[in-house]
């Protein structure tokens, strides 16, 4: 009898490990709880995971002189959009550099190049927050929107990219590693304050830009990233990019329970709605693409048979 029950509890403690080894992954059993009401919390920062903080670089100066901006920026009558599905372009750049060689850094004649194409085709320049507003509340969006994000914060989006988009009044969202902030090679707690100054959107991309379906610390990615950056820029952190556009089921509910408003990975359509807030899609600019992929992936342009005008 002491065998049998000895034998029971061995069983009784292998069903209970199993159980609690289950459930690291949560998972949600259908995409409508994700554009439920939201409820919001602020996580403690584990002082383990608290980014070391370093004198930041001194800010490069951007030049005294104003670049002439472009004379011809055809204007399209504001439109109503959402909620639910609405079309708008999301563009995903990292690096923008003339030493850098690889297929993730656009040099800065090819990036004006491109900016330049969106202003000529009446193009302007959204947040992901406000997208995500449009899909969930609805309301007044340029003729032609579209969002130009950037990803893991190198210090060429402020040296270079920055300033070109500047040149055509243009704003982006800039999805930031917490941990790398105020690191060599990356902006600075200033450089980020700046640009939120100029109208640019700050979110998170995650405490060490880590595939959160297979780093044991994933929540520690998703929540002491914001409430770091929260804490060194002032802001509210809304949005979240998944690190290498990976994402599943319970990693993007838990993005949800965060306070995050939305999450961007990627993809190939300009079109968005409520089942996909949490999962918005971005085109991927790499260095080889041209203004005929421009052509290509953008839902307006002048070639496409839609005439500019003159006037709202």
């Amino acid at each position: 009898m002491g065998k049998y029950f000895r034998g029971l509890g061995f069983v009784l403690i292998l069903i209970i490990s199993v159980i609690i080894t289950g459930c690291s992954h949560q998972t949600v059993s259908s995409s409508a709880e994700l554009t439920a009401t939201m409820t919001p919390f602020q996580p403690q920062v584990p002082a383990s995971a608290t980014p070391t903080t370093t004198p930041p670089p001194t800010p490069t100066p951007l030049p005294t002189e104003e670049t002439e901006t472009p004379e011809e920026h055809p204007q399209f009558a504001p439109q109503e959009l959402g909620p639910g599905e609405v079309t708008v372009p999301i563009l995903l750049y990292h690096h923008v550099s003339d030493t850098l060689q690889t297929q993730y850094s656009v040099t800065t004649s090819a990036l004006d190049e491109q900016m330049n194409w969106l202003y000529q085709n009446g193009y302007q320049t959204i947040t992901v927050t406000e997208l995500a507003h449009l899909i969930r509340e609805g309301g007044t969006a340029p003729g032609r929107p579209v969002i130009i994000t950037f990803d893991d914060g190198w210090l060429d989006l402020y040296e270079n990219a920055y300033p070109i988009l500047r040149k055509y009044g243009f704003q982006g969202t800039a999805y930031i590693v917490a941990n790398a902030v105020n690191a060599q090679g990356n902006l600075s707690a200033e450089q980020l304050k700046e640009l939120i100054d100029q109208g640019w959107e700050i979110g998170s991309h995650g405490l060490n830009h880590v595939d959160l379906t297979k780093s044991d610390g994933w929540q520690e990615e998703i929540t002491a990233s914001k409430a770091y950056l929260e804490k060194v820029l002032g802001i509210e952190i809304l949005t979240f990019a998944y690190p290498y556009g990976v994402a599943d089921i319970g990693v993007m509910n838990y993005t949800f329970s965060a306070g995050y408003t939305s999450a961007v990975g990627l993809g190939s359509t300009a079109t968005h709605s409520r089942s996909t807030l949490y999962y918005l899609s971005r085109m991927e600019v790499k260095s080889w693409h041209g203004l005929d992929f421009f052509e290509e992936i953008m839902p307006w342009s002048d070639k496409k048979g839609s005439p500019v005008s003159e006037s709202p």
